[in-house]
């Protein structure tokens, strides 16, 4: 089982989850210097298992990492997720190896948010829920574009720009990148970080254990 890089051809007006405004991208390639910076991220995540679990999908499909080039139309975006295919941008390597990092580790989550084998516990730990509550002073409606969600005021979330805060989704993606961000001793710079949430660091640490068993 590999993991595979392609450089892609132009993306015209694709339609993503969570956003309303499609998104376009020049062809792009990857340097040698951009897939070191990914394979830091992987083998962290396969030296913390002793396992490839994580480089796959949840159904055990191989991965493929797709070098977009420059966006030309929609949401500004550092990575994006959908059907085994991880494509990065331009905007994924501006800002370091460490943000680099945190962007992977954002992504490989989305590969477990809803297959975790516990999602419905997941979201009750922030209460998401898509049944408008009709209570605004213990619920919060989340920013996704989409689909409406609702979260309790007073869960915890461990980004400063609320990207967690769209959907249960990208909750967990941001926690796990959070997480894993923590055990590689690397500074989480999207915000406090998963200490900020103890109850999902908790989570997805029982979670990746389980992986490894």
């Amino acid at each position: 089982m590999k993991v595979n890089f392609a450089n892609a051809d132009a993306i015209n007006d694709m339609n993503i989850s969570g956003f309303t405004q499609n998104v376009s991208f020049a062809a792009g390639n990857w340097s040698d210097d951009e897939i070191r910076q990914v394979d830091l991220a992987l083998g962290f995540m396969h030296r913390l298992l002793d396992s490839r679990v994580l480089l796959r999908t949840s159904s055990g499909a191989e991965l493929t990492f797709t070098r977009v080039g420059t966006q030309t139309e929609g949401p500004g975006l550092d990575g994006l997720n959908g059907g085994g295919t991880i494509r990065f941008m331009d905007t994924t390597f501006t800002s370091g190896e460490d943000d680099v990092m945190t962007v992977v580790f954002h992504e490989v989550g989305h590969n477990w948010d809803e297959e975790n084998g516990k999602f419905e516990q997941w979201k009750a730990l922030s209460g998401w829920t898509q049944t408008d509550p009709h209570d605004s002073t213990r619920f919060v409606k989340g920013g996704d574009q989409d689909t409406n969600w609702w979260h309790r005021r007073t869960a915890n979330f461990v980004q400063n720009d609320n990207y967690d805060q769209q959907n249960p989704y990208e909750d967990f993606a941001c926690a796990f990148s959070a997480y894993m961000m923590n055990r590689a001793g690397k500074v989480f710079t999207r915000g406090p970080g998963i200490s900020a949430a103890p109850d999902k660091g908790t989570f997805i640490d029982n979670f990746v254990n389980g992986l490894g068993s």
